[in-house]
């Protein structure tokens, strides 16, 4: 089995200690004084425990990952809502679990609960980051994340330094920034205060950004309003940056902008890692594939240190692509070949079997078959017994046929395509 660190985060152990597992036990016993207490004084501890960036987690830089804001759980800078959160830990955790051993993720919970509020719309929300938290641990991803409060606050006079630390040139973020305006468009526009509120639309952007423009300064308000956003976007870029070089740890993100600025630092083979596309498992639950990844370790292990030489070749030729891009052309030109590959020298070997014996598997038993459970194919076939029109199918010829497919870097994969729900014919 793969070896997880043990740094636990505090909350599950509050919930292991208390017995909750779901959110109708948590709310049952929320609301008493003596329990919030209790969770207050224990968020406040987690709270100085992070004051050192990266303090009690434990890191390997190649497998490990700081998740971007857009990706993090907290719904700070993505959909808040809780419905979003939730989908967020599925489209997670699918990008997570054929290679990284831990994702940093925002800790929401303790700045939370460190709050002396307790109103209605304090508890509505706290009950949204354990729902979020519970959704982990419901999928099996407890021991693949590692949490870190995020703290957006952030000086405008650092920006020059943070990006000089992030690898990032200021002058190609300004010319960013303006050719970034000439796609944008500003949807509607109300006064507010002494500004205006502009809902702003771009090609790069999943929905519409509300972006708040005083009246102040030159330019077009949809001018003002883009380089409002895309400030906003690149000050928490460069708050994940910061987390992400305090561990010696990549970050992962799939926002398109997140990519662009990034593109002007040097890629690493874990981001490119992050943004692997597996549409072919889509029909596989994610707690189900978490599962494999555990049952399934020497094969995990060998698929993942090829697609780590994959990458790292990518990388050698063409550095400066972009992640998502290099990310992409690895699917097309490696995984799916084959996978397509294994599935063809499945079927041949059933189609063989099926020749001398008289007697088709199928290629969906001869999966199973693929981790030595013969006891789905007739003892007879395995064997070295005389069948068929005298035919000798001998044991150990079948035997060094599956495990020579067994050994393709990409098995790990077609392992878990036995568990889609809707297997294709």
């Amino acid at each position: 089995m793969t070896e997880f660190p043990t740094d636990r985060f505090w909350f599950f152990e509050w919930l292991d200690d208390h017995r909750v597992n779901s959110i109708e036990d948590f709310q049952r016993i929320a609301t008493r004084r003596r329990v919030l207490d209790d969770l207050h004084h224990r968020a406040l501890a987690a709270l100085e425990g992070q004051e050192t960036i990266g303090a009690g987690i434990q890191i390997d830089p190649r497998y490990d990952i700081v998740a971007g804001a857009d990706m993090d759980l907290s719904g700070e800078e993505s959909c808040a809502y809780v419905g979003c959160r939730l989908r967020q830990v599925e489209e997670l955790f699918r990008r997570a679990w054929f290679y990284f051993d831990r994702i940093v993720i925002a800790d929401s919970v303790s700045p939370h609960l460190a709050s002396p509020d307790t109103d209605e719309l304090w508890l509505r929300d706290l009950f949204d980051h354990v729902t979020v938290l519970l959704r982990v641990r419901e999928i099996g991803a407890e021991d693949l994340v590692a949490f870190h409060r995020k703290d957006l606050s952030f000086c405008q006079d650092c920006t020059p330094r943070a990006l000089r630390e992030a690898g990032i040139s200021e002058q190609r973020v300004d010319e960013y920034i303006t050719n970034y305006a000439r796609g944008a468009r500003a949807v509607t526009e109300s006064v507010s205060g002494d500004g205006r509120i502009v809902l702003l639309t771009h090609p790069k952007y999943r929905g519409l950004c509300e972006v708040g423009v005083p009246n102040t300064g030159k330019g077009s308000l949809k001018a003002k309003a883009s380089n409002i956003a895309l400030r906003g976007t690149l000050q928490s870029l460069l708050v994940d940056s910061s987390i992400a070089r305090a561990l010696a740890t990549p970050l992962g993100t799939t926002d398109a902008i997140y990519h662009d600025f990034m593109t002007m630092a040097s890629p690493d083979v874990a981001q490119v890692a992050f943004n692997l596309n597996l549409p072919v498992l889509d029909n596989v639950p994610i707690d189900t594939l978490i599962k494999i990844r555990t049952d399934e370790t020497h094969h995990f292990e060998r698929f993942r240190d090829s697609l780590r030489r994959a990458v790292r070749e990518q990388l050698a030729v063409k550095p400066e692509r972009r992640t998502d891009e290099i990310a992409l052309e690895i699917t097309s030109d490696i995984i799916e070949p084959e996978l397509r590959q294994i599935g063809r020298r499945l079927k041949a070997a059933d189609d063989t079997l099926a020749r001398k014996t008289g007697v088709a598997v199928g290629v969906g038993a001869l999966i199973t078959t693929c981790g030595l459970v013969t006891g789905l194919i007739p003892a007879i076939i395995l064997g070295s017994s005389v069948i068929a029109g005298g035919i000798v199918v001998p044991r150990q010829q079948y035997y060094d046929r599956i495990e020579d497919i067994q050994l393709s870097d990409m098995f790990f994969l077609w392992k878990a395509l036995e568990h889609r729900i809707h297997p294709e014919d």
